[in-house]
């Protein structure tokens, strides 16, 4: 069975009975609606819808949740599932100033801009918090828990080696760089005791409504088995659990593989969803007559073998995963659809 997913303690604000008013309701006491815990969602769309749908049995009375969407379509969406919703461009530093006190919990699943080697969109969130983060520092109330999910591309080609988070960082693309810097921003934060943060790397998302089947479809090649890359991969569902988890049980700046318990190889994970949707396999080339048939460069995924261990999502999370590997992800998808294995 999966992990149970932790209730919220020690958060609601802590209000001394005056004399004589033992056994009653004090006087001071906040209304429900201003008791109940927010979480802050920035860029909720796919994984973030999925977070608040995890969440569904405390929203909204047990737990108010603010989505920042950039469009009405997703704002709409995580309505539906009892969130408050605002669509803000993340890139608008005034727009983002609105949202630096709305929460104590935050959840930063946006991606970076698609230019330059830093993420302002993570820096613009923290300045508009910062105020509120030392008044609360100041009244000596419990921190602010904040989570990033970054990705594992911070690390750059490992050449196949298998490593845990201590391994240090190489972003060898601009994006990566962007995420790294955004980790920074979000650890000194951390460093100057404003906020408990977790960093999440996450690799390339699946679900059960998310197969790279076009890409099937299409014949995209993979590399000859001799070259061929090892990737990692985690169920959207399992991470959009892993984040509810690291806000209350990830260590203060600490780092951790959101990943599943399986590295493949690239083209025989691919061959394994061909087969369960009954597509072709992928073709297989060498590396250079790949890259002689493109216009532009290869893809990252092509250029960057690694395999992550995930011993801190299990021990330190407490997590297990619902789908440890792709193999149980099909196996369950044709379970659903009543076809045998």
């Amino acid at each position: 069975m999966p992990a149970k997913l932790p209730k919220p303690t020690g958060l609601r604000p802590r209000v001394r009975p005056s004399r004589g008013t033992a056994g009653r309701e004090p006087r001071c006491a906040l209304p429900a609606r201003l008791r109940r815990p927010r979480l802050l969602v920035v860029g909720c769309g796919d994984v973030g819808l999925r977070v608040l749908r995890t969440l569904s049995d405390r929203l909204p009375l047990r737990l108010h949740a603010i989505a920042v969407a950039r469009t009405s379509e997703s704002c709409e969406r995580a309505r539906a599932l009892g969130a408050h919703a605002l669509v803000v461009d993340l890139d608008d530093r005034r727009a983002v100033r609105r949202l630096g006190a709305l929460a104590r919990w935050v959840v930063h699943l946006a991606p970076p801009p698609p230019r330059g080697v830093d993420d302002p969109r993570v820096g613009a969130l923290i300045a508009a918090a910062r105020p509120a983060l030392h008044r609360a520092r100041a009244r000596r109330s419990t921190p602010a828990r904040w989570v990033l999910a970054g990705t594992t591309g911070v690390y750059g080609d490992a050449g196949g080696a298998r490593f845990d988070e201590t391994r240090p960082i190489a972003p060898a693309t601009d994006r990566a760089r962007r995420r790294a810097a955004a980790e920074f921003r979000l650890r000194s934060l951390a460093r100057c005791g404003l906020a408990q943060a977790s960093i999440l790397r996450v690799p390339g998302l699946y679900a059960h409504d998310r197969w790279p089947l076009d890409r099937l479809r299409r014949g995209d090649p993979v590399l000859q088995r001799d070259e061929d890359v090892y990737t990692n991969h985690l169920h959207a569902d399992d991470l959009a659990r892993i984040v509810w988890l690291a806000l209350f049980r990830g260590r203060p700046g600490r780092v951790v593989h959101a990943t599943d318990d399986a590295p493949m190889r690239l083209g025989d994970w691919l061959d394994r969803i061909a087969l369960a949707f009954g597509l072709a396999k992928p073709p297989r080339a060498s590396r250079a007559r790949i890259a002689a048939g493109r216009a532009a460069a290869l893809p990252q995924v092509l250029g960057e073998s690694r395999r992550l261990d995930n011993l801190r999502l299990r021990s330190e999370l407490r997590y297990r995963l619902r789908w440890p590997t792709i193999d149980a992800a099909l196996a369950a998808m044709q379970q659903r659809s009543g076809k045998a294995l």
